[in-house]
């Protein structure tokens, strides 16, 4: 990826601990600046001269000290306002779940759920100018498996109240406990789709981009999948 562009990467799925956002912790994984910082500066960026930021939800920004903590782990706020913000500058990518919570209610590790009906982050992507990124993580639906898993979404739908009962593993077993299961992760990082930058986009070019993410999306996974699942694994996207 040119670092003189800006770039919204959007991974699917959200489970309940994305890999990703675990990833991000480590700074020195993406800035070439910290990690030539470290001893021996032999830690590996994976997106050389691009700064990343990992858009998580604005309520990480209302307390004083945690506030100050994501900021200095790269994390901004999810809102419109500010990924536009972020996008602006040139060298800047940005990590997006745009599946958000609707994803982790349909967690299932027989297949994999994608919920792609949010068109937002396309009209972002075109309004800034900033090429759109597929992120398609296999075996994060495997780390946990939720528990009644229809209840918590009638519940999130009635009251407005998100909850997930997750289940992992223990310290010493397999079975049952709040750690995730040890199952192999692969992230896999589609080619940019280019945007032209259109100050108000319409309907038509919104929806325009968002088939043309659907369509990298389903490739990608089509073409991954098959190498990290010993079975088949079907994908649903729901749009």
């Amino acid at each position: 990826m040119d670092p003189r562009k800006s770039y919204l990467l959007s991974w699917h799925p959200h489970a309940f601990v994305p890999a990703l956002q675990v990833t991000a912790m480590l700074p020195a994984l993406f800035s070439e600046q910290l990690a030539a910082a470290l001893p021996g500066g032999q830690v590996p960026v994976a997106f050389p001269g691009l700064d990343v930021l990992v858009a998580t939800k604005p309520a990480f920004f209302l307390l004083p000290v945690l506030r100050e903590v994501a900021l200095a782990l790269g994390f901004i706020s999810c809102s419109e306002r500010s990924l536009r913000h972020a996008l602006r500058l040139p060298g800047k990518a940005v990590l997006l779940m745009t599946g958000a919570v609707q994803e982790v209610f349909r967690t299932r590790g027989d297949t994999n759920v994608f919920c792609l009906q949010r068109r937002g982050f396309c009209r972002v992507a075109l309004a800034e100018g900033a090429s759109l990124v597929p992120v398609v993580v296999l075996g994060e639906n495997r780390g946990y498996r939720m528990l009644l898993p229809d209840a918590m979404e009638w519940l999130h739908s009635a009251t407005g109240w998100r909850a997930v009962l997750p289940m992992g593993r223990g310290v010493l077993q397999d079975y049952v406990g709040v750690m995730p299961r040890r199952v192999p992760i692969t992230v896999v990082v589609g080619a940019p789709i280019e945007v032209t930058a259109t100050r108000s986009p319409s309907r038509q070019q919104v929806a325009a981009l968002h088939a043309s993410f659907v369509d990298a999306v389903r490739r990608l996974y089509d073409e991954h999948a098959p190498a990290h699942y010993k079975e088949h694994v079907p994908l649903v996207i729901e749009t």
